[in-house]
């Protein structure tokens, strides 16, 4: 807030630094993945002016791997994670199976993005590579670059999680196996978020994955899809929210910074019923 002398300023300065440090001003987005990473996304969202509400359509379930698994797991030169919950999951179950971290020192480690990167920090562990663009086809292509001949691969990932990673490895002829960390089911969110998505009172409805947009669906079974705004991050989120008609926004970081660069030259966007994104002057 500026008061006194300060607002003097607003005249020659205009307001277009204030909307560059806070491009979100104005925009309601219901945020739906899944806690922790719900709330770290709506904080970011709050700083830069945006009114975020929470409303987690999927909760993760840490899977039961067999003893052998982790013994297993050290025989891998690179060991590659999608999301910081797989990170936590599977060395939370590691560590309760008596393991050893230092089993892994000669391990590779891949991230799909700063989020996971920095969940493997906490953990003892730097990530040996992090792409670029945030999602599973950049992974997978960074990867097949990086990954010398003879050299397998250990995916620990969801139950669920879309096949485009494995599919970009197998046309590499990249040899790998999947291990399953966690699944997803859906959850409740809340009261408060559900009656402003039912009067349509949000501008847009933030997904990072396809079963975040079945979780919705799931929650909102007589509600026209057809009527949401999407910002969808990867394709997995996008093809679902296409199928059942809502209009799409495609992110490619999970944290929004792309579409978020789109208002710092002060303008807005819009969707229209077509789905095309029409950009106004603010």
């Amino acid at each position: 807030m500026a008061v006194g002398a300060v607002c003097a300023l607003a005249d020659t300065l205009g307001t277009g630094l204030i909307e560059k440090a806070r491009p979100l001003t104005g925009f309601r987005i219901v945020v739906t993945r899944p806690e922790p990473q719900n709330a770290d996304l709506c904080r970011k969202i709050r700083a830069r002016g945006g009114r975020a509400i929470p409303f987690p359509c999927i909760k993760r379930i840490p899977a039961k791997l067999p003893a052998k698994v982790h013994a297993e797991a050290v025989q891998y030169q690179w060991l590659v994670f999608t999301s910081a919950a797989g990170v936590e999951m599977f060395f939370e179950n590691y560590l309760c199976s008596d393991g050893d971290l230092r089993a892994f020192a000669s391990c590779c480690f891949a991230a799909i993005g700063p989020a996971t990167a920095e969940t493997l920090v906490k953990r003892g562990f730097i990530a040996d590579y992090v792409p670029e663009v945030h999602n599973g086809r950049s992974l997978g292509q960074g990867l097949a670059d990086k990954i010398k001949p003879g050299e397998k691969v250990l995916l620990l990932r969801s139950r669920d999680a879309h096949p485009e990673l494995p599919q970009i490895l197998t046309e590499q002829n990249i040899s790998f196996k999947e291990m399953a960390v966690y699944e997803t089911a859906n959850a409740d969110g809340n009261t408060y978020a559900r009656k402003i998505i039912e009067d349509g009172r949000s501008d847009f409805v933030y997904f990072s994955s396809g079963q975040g947009v079945a979780g919705f669906k799931a929650a909102f079974p007589g509600l026209d899809m057809r009527g949401i705004r999407a910002i969808c991050f990867g394709e997995s989120s996008a093809s679902r929210a296409r199928e059942l008609g809502m209009k799409i926004l495609m992110t490619e970081d999970a944290d929004m910074t792309d579409i978020i660069r789109q208002t710092y030259d002060g303008s807005y966007f819009t969707i229209s019923s077509t789905g095309t994104i029409e950009k106004h002057r603010a």
